[in-house]
């Protein structure tokens, strides 16, 4: 009978030390998850700012080389622009990720961009048949319409609840403390 408990007993130790061992390594790695994220943020920023230095370069090349009134060169001033916000919009997405905030806000913000982004550079002529045009048109306007009311529900939600969309995904401590 002793022997039993003595084995019991052991067993209940050795499982008390896996669960120590799980969550020091859980906490370890949480902390590296941090410093990841962090460097995703840190990665944004310079992009970010090669960008900029890009979209200048372009600018002046389009100003000094005359072009500015070509319409496809100035579309792809746009595009460039419209690429840095959704660079600005990745980084917020991570930092509200690292922060623990509810990111769908976010997510539909760079969604709304990129769309944006496709339909202003939406050409027929890169489509095999005026039908495959017509149908990537559609397709888009159609997800646009949807970007846009999905934006629209929750900010409205915002506005009438005074419900704070960006810290959904935080914990109360009042609450769970």
């Amino acid at each position: 009978m002793a022997d039993s408990q003595e084995t019991q007993s052991t067993i209940d130790r050795n499982i008390l030390d896996f669960e120590s061992v799980l969550e020091r390594t859980g906490k370890r790695t949480d902390v590296l998850m941090d410093i990841l994220e962090l460097a995703t943020a840190v990665i944004m920023i310079i992009l970010f700012a090669i960008g900029v230095y890009d979209l200048g370069l372009k600018l002046v090349t389009l100003i000094t080389s005359g072009e500015y009134t070509n319409p496809n060169a100035v579309l792809k001033i746009i595009d460039t622009a419209l690429l840095l916000l959704i660079i600005v919009e990745i980084y917020r997405t991570v930092i509200a990720y690292v922060e623990d905030l509810n990111i769908l806000p976010i997510v539909l913000n760079v969604a709304l961009i990129a769309m944006s982004r496709k339909i202003i550079s939406f050409r027929t002529g890169k489509y095999a048949t005026k039908d495959d045009a017509i149908m990537a048109a559609l397709a888009y306007g159609l997800l646009m319409v949807i970007l846009i009311a999905a934006f629209y529900v929750i900010h409205h939600i915002q506005a009438e609840t005074e419900f704070n969309i960006y810290a959904a995904g935080e914990e109360d401590e009042e609450v769970t403390g």
